[in-house]
């Protein structure tokens, strides 16, 4: 849940492969949907909205209520300035093209 005052929001997820390689944000062909029933779409995760979405900790977001908006993100970073007072759910897998040690952020 977001409220924000005369700034910016964002939510963006990024890693350093164990190359050192940098993908900021992660991209579409790492992604695959989160779908029920399980009808998994490569190249996209899914974003969820909720519109007057009131608090400030992740319990506040209403997820047993149908979201405002549902929509497909083909790079792991939602919209931005999409309003004040709301909850997103971001939901969807991450394929590490390779095995080691991998950094988030």
């Amino acid at each position: 849940v977001h409220k924000e005052q005369g700034g910016g929001d964002n939510l963006s997820v990024g890693w350093q492969l164990p190359s050192g390689t940098l993908e900021r944000p992660v991209p579409g062909n790492r992604l695959t949907s989160f779908n029920k029933p399980p009808v998994h779409e490569t190249g996209k995760i899914t974003w969820e909205f909720w519109a007057k979405a009131y608090g400030s900790t992740v319990a506040s977001v209403p997820v047993s209520t149908t979201p405002t908006t549902i929509s497909e993100l083909t790079i792991f970073q939602a919209p931005a300035f999409v309003g004040d007072n709301y909850g997103q759910r971001v939901r969807g897998y991450i394929t590490a093209p390779a095995s080691g040690q991998y950094t988030f952020w």
